[in-house]
């Protein structure tokens, strides 16, 4: 999986994902100061998951196409430790094209469909 941190993600964060072997890159190294809208661009463009922890971004992530968002929505003291636990169970749930995946201190809650005339759920995966 390919994934692109937003530029409020802790370095050592992109590291961990590198670590458990995804091919992550910050958008700190492509080109600091840019706005949502050119973040969401290069995720597009380079077919890449989006990890961010602003939360009208990924609001604005529900009314577009894109490769798959992961929202931190934890303090930075627990998001180190929320994303160590959530990628081994993240794999079952992929692929992540259009979904927004909200990754707590103690859960990840994923939205699933599961027919086309029923409504999204949230399956939730405890983290604990």
């Amino acid at each position: 999986m390919k994934i692109l941190t937003d530029e409020n993600i802790m370095v050592k964060i992109t590291q961990i994902f590198k670590n458990l072997g995804f091919d992550a890159v910050s958008v700190n190294n492509i080109k600091k100061g840019i706005t949502d809208d050119e973040v969401l661009q290069i995720a597009i463009e380079q077919q890449r998951v989006l990890v961010t922890t602003d939360r009208k971004f990924s609001k604005k992530l529900k009314t577009v196409e894109h490769y798959g968002a992961i929202h931190i929505a934890t303090s930075p003291q627990y998001q180190e430790k929320a994303v160590k636990k959530l990628m081994p169970k993240l794999k079952n749930h992929m692929p992540l094209k259009n979904k927004i995946i909200t990754l707590t201190k103690d859960e990840c809650r994923i939205p699933v469909k599961r027919k086309p005339y029923l409504p999204v759920t949230i399956k939730k995966i405890s983290l604990i």
